[in-house]
């Protein structure tokens, strides 16, 4: 983003705009200049792009996706001040006479972008612009104004105070050069005047864009979807922290907690109390100074210029082992004959990686030695793509680990972690046994041997999911989840040839801080593959099935 740019003046490409309310935005009075103010050029051409799309939709069904940058307020600020009428919103008022030059530049801008939003808006509501809204597709479209950054330091922030006392500007760590304000506008699903004090990150919207068109989001990106709070619907999933970076500094926040990592030190802020950030407290809470400054390094915020993550294909032989470097795909970025970045290393945390079965016959990886990625995911065209974690082998996706269809993976006694998730999705599948340091999310099968799972975090079951659970004489409570299992799906069970249980006895299958929910199963029963009958029962923190006398 850089300085504002003079175009030549292509207003006359569009269609008229007389019958939308376009003031300030008058690019047909007698004095508009041969060259046009740019972003007026790109809010008209947004303009037509949303009214094209709009009878295109209103045709056919076809949703679309518009994204309009615009440079103002941003310097010059003075160029504004070339065009008609430019100032006519605030000539008038008894203070504008008294304001510093920039901040009636600053203002205009203002208004001027508040005027092309208002355009889009009202093509929304009326695409073909003739007063009557049969046509209106503004109950089925998601709106989303938000600014870049705080306001940088200069007189016409200063004047209107516009980053609302909080301290830092553009450029800055500070709140006051990362909090921006963020609208939303969708009046079939968001009610007028709804406020909401949940943090959320730009990083955000690219899931939230992806869930609502039914897409899969990219693979080990930072954001979390929003969808199921602006829908109201569905499990809204968490994000733990927030990072940003600005110059040679950075920060974590997570909860009320700001931990800032400059050239000074480390200095630590609750933002719920002090969200200008003048009491820094660090001295008084070591170790959580010690917890956010580790997992801020965590996030390679000290890498050098130029690092990026780089992406990488499974491409060994069936059987093969995922630490030779020669399994899987070299990585280069590479633009007009310069090479930026090249990575034909074995795995790394800076590692996106897809294990992938383009074939038609089941095919295995192994995990040698530990494994660790920033996320991974195993599918399967059409057969199944398993990673076989050798016993005792750990592997760690640090964003996420997503086990899409015909994607297997098997554990050996390891620790499977992730930062967010273990994701299974429909046609996914877990087995094994070991420990997952992680949320487990399941749509698919999660099928526990004897030795069972222990799932560090949460876990939670879909309708589409399985739970399968392998009873020996030997077996222990085959799934234990330290924090709330929420169920649904079905619950099945297979039993060993030696396994025995008396009529009345119940068998614990699962055991969780809390339970909340049930399985689907009819009448809360289940038949073994021994054909086994047994009554499916719950505890506040526990899950037993009792065999059937009958």
């Amino acid at each position: 983003k850089g300085g504002l740019e003079l175009m030549p003046n292509s207003m006359t490409e569009y269609a008229d705009n007389s019958a939308y309310p376009n003031s300030p935005a008058r690019q047909n009075h007698p004095d508009y200049p041969d060259t046009a103010y740019c972003d007026d050029v790109y809010a008209f051409a947004a303009l037509e792009f949303v009214r094209e799309q709009a009878r295109n939709y209103n045709k056919t069904g076809q949703p679309f996706f518009g994204l309009v940058g615009v440079q103002i307020p941003h310097a010059p600020f003075d160029e504004i001040a070339q065009l008609p009428e430019w100032d006519a919103a605030y000539r008038d008022h008894p203070h504008f006479a008294d304001l510093p030059d920039q901040a009636k530049h600053w203002a205009a801008m203002i208004t001027r972008i508040d005027a092309h939003f208002g355009n889009l808006l009202a093509a929304l509501e009326d695409p073909n612009g003739d007063g009557d809204h049969s046509d209106s597709i503004a109950d089925t479209t998601l709106v989303i104004f938000q600014s870049d950054n705080g306001g940088p330091q200069h007189s016409a922030r200063r004047a209107f105070a516009a980053n609302g006392g909080l301290r830092g500007a553009k450029e800055s760590i500070h709140e006051g050069g990362i909090r921006v304000p963020t609208l939303m506008r969708w009046p079939g699903k968001l009610s007028a005047g709804t406020e909401s004090d949940r943090v959320i990150d730009v990083t955000d919207l690219l899931p939230t864009f992806c869930e609502l068109a039914g897409a899969t989001p990219p693979l080990g990106i930072d954001g979390v979807s929003q969808a199921p709070t602006l829908q109201g619907k569905g499990h809204q999933r968490e994000r733990d922290f927030l990072i940003h970076e600005a110059g040679r500094h950075a920060s974590i926040i997570r909860g009320p907690h700001k931990l800032i990592r400059s050239k000074s030190g480390l200095q630590l802020y609750n933002l719920e109390t002090d969200p200008a950030e003048q009491n820094d407290i660090a001295e008084a809470h070591p170790e959580l100074v010690r917890e956010l400054e580790t997992l801020l390094l965590g996030e390679r915020v000290t890498e050098p210029k130029g690092f990026a993550n780089t992406y990488h294909d499974w491409t060994g032989e069936n059987g093969a082992v995922t630490s030779d470097p020669q399994n899987w795909s070299d990585y280069q970025y590479a633009n007009e004959g310069i090479t930026y970045l090249t990575d034909d290393g074995a795995p790394r945390l800076s590692w996106v990686a897809t294990m992938k079965n383009a074939g038609s016959t089941p095919a295995h990886a192994k995990a040698d030695a530990d494994l660790e990625v920033l996320g991974l995911e195993i599918r399967g065209d059409t057969a199944t793509q398993t990673l076989d974690l050798e016993p005792g082998v750990n592997l760690t996706g640090r964003n996420e680990i997503r086990l899409a269809a015909n994607g297997k993976l098997s554990v050996r006694g390891g620790t499977v972690s992730s930062l967010r998730w273990l994701d299974i999705k429909p046609g996914g599948q877990l087995e094994g046994y070991g420990a997952i340091d992680a949320t487990l999310y399941n749509r698919g099968t999660v099928s526990v041997s004897n030795r069972g799972f222990r799932v560090k975090e949460g876990y939670r079951s879909f309708r589409e999911a399985t739970l399968q659970i392998m009873l020996t004489p030997s077996s222990e409570t085959p799934l234990r989840v330290a924090e709330t299992a929420y169920l649904d799906g079905s619950l099945a069970v297979t039993m060993d040839s030696d396994f025995k249980s008396d009529a009345g006895d119940p068998i614990t299958l699962l055991r969780a801080k809390s339970i909340d929910g049930r399985f689907a199963n009819p009448k809360q029963r289940l038949t073994t593959d021994k054909g086994r009958v047994f009554e499916i029962d719950y505890t506040d923190s526990a899950v037993t099935i009792t065999p059937r006398s009958e």
